[in-house]
């Protein structure tokens, strides 16, 4: 009877510190899981949010000699003009040979020092030939897509070598960043008998969105570009939004009826500085025409790793396009932003998802130095999480 007691202890001993080891190990795991989740979402957002607050136009004023606007011909107002280009809104209408793409993309130029590196042949040697410019002027942009890691890894990760099989493929949701070296700046080509670059010219979108979507979809698995101009920001980034808006108008939409206000320079969030070129006569063109939004509000939706944990590749590939189906409902109509925003959190809590949604304020066209509220209706420009 003694012995039995004894091993009844032991037993029971052995039962709680095995719940104990258990209980500590899903605390570490999902601890750990928290704060890569927070992490990776704090990298995405900082990139973004100071690459963008970086974003210039250089614009200029020049008389008005428009046939549309100026049937005349006599000069008798002056019109913003540059020769940079803004342009943000969905990823679907602004990179469209992105597969699986999710949520918004923005693409701007700015004095970021990218002048890249080349091969040239010197005196008829191959000589590396490098140039340095700190503010060189650089094309930029941001998106999101889903998709597999092999472009990403090197030859002898994603081969089979030696009779070993290649490693599986992992597919996730990731921030890209497009960087275009200032040599590859193709805004600022020139005909000889034109006094203003070609892009200027152009009165089409697919024409004027060139400079990024060409390089982007060479960019791709299967792409004809010898280097890539695209990389890896952070991963589990399920959705950047991207919400222009007038911070001057949110007051006076708060205290009245009409709280489309703010959002009229984009209601699509569609914002483009050269859409009077393919939108002639429109008084949203003319809005906007050769500006920078005056603010412009970041959104990013990080998922926890532990999202795609024990799935298969075919899971992982079907949960990664249910989820790209529900961003493709999502964020189409800027008045709505809150509202779909609260939409998804609902939605990745109903299927059981972890995942954090972090917001923050970008001012840009030279209101840095004043302080707005966002247009979510946070008192302040912060970073909201959700469970």
């Amino acid at each position: 009877m003694e012995l039995l007691v004894a091993m009844a202890i032991l037993g029971i001993l052995l039962v709680a510190v095995v719940v104990s080891i258990q209980g500590v190990q899903s605390a570490w795991r999902l601890t750990r899981s928290a704060v890569r989740e927070n992490l990776e979402g704090r990298r995405a957002l900082e990139t973004v949010v100071t690459n963008l607050s970086r974003a210039t136009l250089h614009p200029r004023w020049v008389p008005n000699l428009d046939p549309v606007t100026n049937p005349t011909g006599i000069p008798t107002t002056l019109l913003p003009e540059s020769d940079l280009h803004f342009v943000s809104g969905p990823a679907r209408t602004l990179v469209p040979g992105v597969r699986s793409s999710s949520g918004h993309s923005v693409f701007f130029q700015g004095p970021f020092g990218f002048p890249g590196s080349s091969r040239t042949l010197q005196n008829n040697s191959d000589t590396p030939y490098y140039q340095t410019l700190p503010h060189t002027l650089s094309a930029w942009g941001y998106y999101v897509e889903f998709g597999q890691d092999q472009t990403e890894l090197p030859n002898f990760l994603t081969s089979s070598r030696q009779g070993r099989p290649a490693p599986p493929r992992k597919f996730r949701f990731r921030l890209m960043e497009y960087r275009q070296p200032a040599h590859e700046l193709s805004l600022l080509v020139q005909p000889p008998d034109y006094p203003r670059p070609l892009q200027a010219l152009q009165t089409s979108n697919n024409t004027l969105y060139e400079w990024f979507q060409a390089p982007i979809a060479n960019s791709q698995p299967g792409g004809s570009a010898f280097n890539r101009r695209v990389s890896i920001v952070a991963e589990n980034i399920l959705a950047l939004v991207v919400v222009p808006y007038d911070p001057h108008l949110v007051t006076l939409a708060n205290g009245g009826s009409n709280s489309t206000l703010p959002y009229q320079l984009a209601p699509d969030y569609l914002f483009d500085s050269r859409r009077h070129q393919w939108e002639q006569g429109s008084a949203l063109g003319a809005a906007t025409r050769h500006q920078l939004p005056p603010a412009v509000e970041i959104a990013i939706v990080a998922l926890s790793e532990d999202v795609w944990d024990n799935l298969t590749e075919a899971e992982a590939i079907r949960q990664g396009e249910s989820l790209v189906s529900l961003m493709s409902g999502l964020f189409l109509t800027a008045a709505n932003f809150s509202n779909d925003l609260e939409t998804l959190d609902q939605e990745l809590n109903n299927r059981r998802l972890d995942h954090q949604v972090m917001t923050q304020v970008v001012l840009l066209n030279g209101q840095a130095g004043r302080l707005f509220p966002p247009v979510t209706g946070s008192p302040t420009p912060s970073t909201a999480s959700a469970p």
